[in-house]
């Protein structure tokens, strides 16, 4: 099979636009959105001299060339969000972060969280261990990370678990040999929105009930052990 991208979706076909500059009309394509590059079977006894109606704008034509002849992760998959990252330092962060574990958003959970931020250089695009060190070395003020205990809980979107960002994460930070350590686990999605309804952080909430004993069976016993600790030290 091809490779297009998609112009107009019509009942019983798709419209696409092939890397050769031609306009296709293929099978119905339902998973794939206009703009979107999209694998597509031609429609059986239809020309590959198909012109676009003209409802199409010449902007539009052009534009779909251009999507045409440029590499789709420059495009499209680079911006996608694949998971939400809740880093605790004291303050709190919370990062979107891409298949490739580049930070694509980054914002505060409160007022010292988001001064941090804002003085911080460029961090997007940025892997997600060298902005979490960043962020360390922020929050101490001086420049360096010293002896720092970090939390990063991922919020997998739905039908993203597969890509195991968490152990990337952790075979990053492994490499980066920095001086402070870091838990990184899996918070259910679900959790991330409970956190949100109720204006806790991710990562209280998970230590909340983790304190309470509930079955948290997501997160390994070592971890929760760091979390626990995390807290209670800025208890202190």
């Amino acid at each position: 099979m091809k490779k297009g991208v998609v112009l107009e979706h019509k009942v019983r076909s798709t419209i696409v636009l092939t890397s050769e500059g031609e306009f296709v009309k293929a099978r119905k394509i339902p998973d794939a959105e206009v703009g979107e590059e999209a694998f597509y079977e031609k429609k059986p006894g239809f020309s590959f001299n198909w012109m676009p109606p003209k409802k199409f704008s010449a902007f539009a034509i052009v534009l779909a060339f251009l999507l045409a002849f440029v590499p789709a992760y420059l495009w499209y998959g680079n911006d996608k969000t694949y998971a939400y990252v809740n880093i605790d330092i004291n303050p709190s962060f919370e990062a979107k972060i891409n298949r490739e574990l580049e930070v694509i958003s980054l914002e505060a959970a409160d007022d010292e969280a988001r001064v941090i931020i804002k003085n911080m250089e460029e961090w997007e695009g940025k892997k997600l261990a060298a902005v979490t060190s960043e962020l360390c070395e922020a929050v101490n003020g001086d420049g360096t990370s010293e002896e720092e205990n970090v939390l990063l809980g991922i919020s997998y979107l739905a039908g993203k678990e597969e890509l195991d960002i968490s152990k990337k994460v952790k075979q990053f930070l492994a490499q980066e040999e920095e001086a402070y350590e870091a838990a990184v686990y899996t918070v259910p999605y679900k959790w991330k929105e409970e956190a949100e309804k109720v204006g806790k952080t991710v990562n209280s909430l998970v230590n909340e009930r983790i304190t309470a004993s509930e079955e948290v069976t997501e997160i390994e016993d070592d971890v929760k052990d760091l979390i626990r600790v995390f807290f209670e030290s800025k208890k202190d």
